[in-house]
């Protein structure tokens, strides 16, 4: 019922967002915190949750994971194919206590020390030597990082999201991204997060509020539509 609710304020208050086209001169395609920390089940989250006993949340989340970093794998290849910029974002602290981060980012002791292995990027879809990696301590990717200014150095408009968690850092980075102008694609298969509840949820309220939502299929056949 309360879904019913949330789906006729945005009939009644948003109008559908027109189709953004996603061209290799103008576009990036970023990836989120894709990091061990919490991409891996033996690391980070993953240990946390199975100290806790909880391991059916361990195997619940982490098959959604394995699923989104397959199809950022996919958009990836076709990134590079058809030269469109990958920019990936990852968290860091600059100090190993993490002292430069928030405190509220402190009291919940969700970083690791700066440079540990669980803060480095699955191996999976690891960055290539010339893509550009930015390390944060926020939310957005945009608060802590030089992130808007190599974009727009770049002449980047419109940005293809990917990565973890959906209604965390990703949806945090796309809100930004809107009111700094740009037009966002959320890729809905190739981000995760804790439920799949959770996850439609944001990505309808994203898709009717801050830009486009697509599957990893429909944007891989737009890239290669731009292929030589």
């Amino acid at each position: 019922m309360e879904t019913d609710i949330e789906q006729a304020y945005m009939d009644a208050l948003y109008p559908r967002l027109p189709a953004f086209d996603i061209r290799p001169s103008d576009a990036a395609l970023v990836v989120i915190d894709v990091q061990n920390f919490i991409a891996r089940p033996d690391t980070g989250q993953g240990r946390r949750l199975l100290d806790a006993g909880r391991a059916d949340l361990n195997r619940d989340y982490f098959g959604r994971v394995a699923a989104a970093i397959r199809n950022i794998g996919t958009l990836l290849a076709a990134a590079r194919r058809v030269g469109i910029e990958v920019i990936y974002i990852a968290i860091n602290a600059h100090t190993k206590d993490a002292r430069d981060c928030s405190q509220v980012t402190r009291a919940l002791g969700i970083r690791l020390p700066k440079d540990s292995p669980g803060n480095q990027i699955v191996s999976e879809i690891a960055p290539r030597p010339d893509e550009v990696v930015l390390f944060k301590i926020t939310s957005s990717a945009f608060n802590s990082t030089p992130l808007h200014m190599i974009l727009q150095n770049m002449g980047k408009r419109t940005l293809v999201l990917t990565g973890l968690i959906t209604n965390g850092c990703v949806e945090s980075t796309a809100r930004d991204a809107r009111d700094l102008g740009y037009r966002v694609v959320l890729v809905g298969d190739a981000c995760a997060t804790y439920s799949d509840e959770t996850h439609r949820r944001t990505l309808r309220w994203l898709e009717r509020t801050i830009g486009n939502v697509a599957a990893t299929d429909a944007v891989v056949a737009t890239l290669l539509a731009h292929a030589p």
